[in-house]
């Protein structure tokens, strides 16, 4: 694939993130930013081209001039300006780079492409780390180096633009997290006590320190009023004047091969895969001395990961390695609820009661464990 891709004139970027293994993009040569995003190398094109005309399609409503993409090379005579960094046939880097001061980072330069990735987590019932959003600023919106713990004051600034528009609008900024907690930090909790102004605990000093308990509640009630908001691409299109750019959803990472008969299988995958299906009794004392089968097959044509048969009944068991993501452990609790659901039905469960299990190397958000829970999906996490 070329670096570039080109559309009524416009020159585009094709970048590729390891992290969520997705395709990504923006306009270049420009001074406004459009981003897009694929899954893979047609949705790219797709994404880029829709770009391109929505940008210029929003220019018109608003009565804007759209940029328009400057020409160059490397060639630079002297006394005129150098507009261009690079080459647009050899070189994806195309204009400077930004400095991460509190200007800069209160632009829309970060705030737009901060707020699209948060309202994408939102839609698809995710969260971000500080840490990703910051890699993806410097990769794809040209800052320099940006550490981690400035993120909040972005997602600060990028809330005050939504609050400025609709002050009832739910705090975004609150999936922005910490990758160790899976919890926003503390400069969250100045939106919560003006959000839940009878929550008084939240002015003490490191609240989230001092009250992890209260501090998880108030911020998982917050999150689900942010999953429940359904007007987030109007909003952003107000608040930037432009639409949202449209964002590849979040995809499975871990190579569990059940694609592929068990080809594509990852080593991590098949070392836990065998390790629960050879320890019945590290899983739970109540399993000693079961007869044990991996890669069990089922009616549906599905394949279970582990199954554990005993005088007592049968449990599934489904295994998610140090490699997997949210998705993959949303993914496995809705295989576990399939996979009870098929072997009650199979003559192979008739009569005996069946239980469904979930291991992971990891631990999970809690919004996954209370999902899990109230699917009677049993979670238990294990060594890596």
């Amino acid at each position: 694939m070329s670096n570039m891709l080109e559309h009524r004139g416009y020159l585009g970027s094709v970048l590729y993130s390891d992290e969520d293994q997705t395709f990504h993009g923006r306009l270049e040569f420009m001074r406004d930013l459009v981003t897009y995003e694929g899954s893979d190398a047609r949705s790219l094109k797709s994404a880029f081209q829709e770009a391109v005309d929505d940008y210029l399609r929003l220019c018109e409503e608003h009565g804007r001039t759209p940029d328009v993409p400057l020409k160059g090379s490397y060639k630079v005579r002297s006394g005129r300006s150098l507009h261009l960094h690079g080459n647009p046939a050899t070189s994806t880097w195309s204009s400077p780079m930004i400095e991460a001061t509190d200007a800069n980072l209160a632009s829309e330069e970060a705030t737009a492409p901060l707020t699209a990735w948060l309202i994408s987590a939102a839609k698809a019932g995710t969260k971000v780390t500080y840490g990703i959003a910051a890699d993806r600023l410097m990769q794809e919106c040209r800052f320099r180096k940006i550490f981690s713990t400035r993120m909040g004051f972005v997602a600060g600034t990028a809330m005050d633009n939504i609050l400025e528009k609709e002050p009832p609008a739910p705090l975004l900024n609150v999936l922005l997290v910490r990758q160790d907690t899976r919890l926003p930090g503390d400069g969250a909790a100045g939106y919560l006590v003006g959000r839940y102004p009878k929550e008084t605990w939240l002015k003490k000093v490191s609240p989230s320190k001092r009250y992890p308990e209260r501090w998880e509640k108030v911020v998982r009630r917050a999150a689900g009023e942010v999953y429940a908001y359904t007007h987030w691409e109007s909003l952003y299109e107000r608040i930037y004047k432009r639409r949202l750019p449209k964002s590849a959803p979040v995809r499975s990472v871990e190579k569990d091969g059940l694609r592929y008969g068990r080809k594509g299988e990852g080593e991590n995958h098949k070392a836990l895969r065998l390790w629960v299906k050879n320890n019945p009794q590290k899983i739970n004392h109540q399993f000693h001395g079961v007869r044990t089968e991996t890669e069990y097959q089922l009616l549906s044509g599905d394949r279970v990961d582990v199954v554990y048969f005993s005088k007592n009944g049968i449990v599934a068991l489904e295994v998610k390695s140090k490699d997997s993501n949210s998705e993959d452990i949303r993914r496995g609790i809705y295989q576990c609820v399939k996979y009870r659901a098929v072997l009650c039905a199979m003559p192979v469960g008739h009569g005996f009661p069946i239980e469904s299990w979930l291991v992971t190397q990891t631990d999970i958000d809690k919004d996954l464990k209370d999902e899990a829970r109230k699917l009677n999906v049993e979670w238990l996490r294990v060594p890596p």
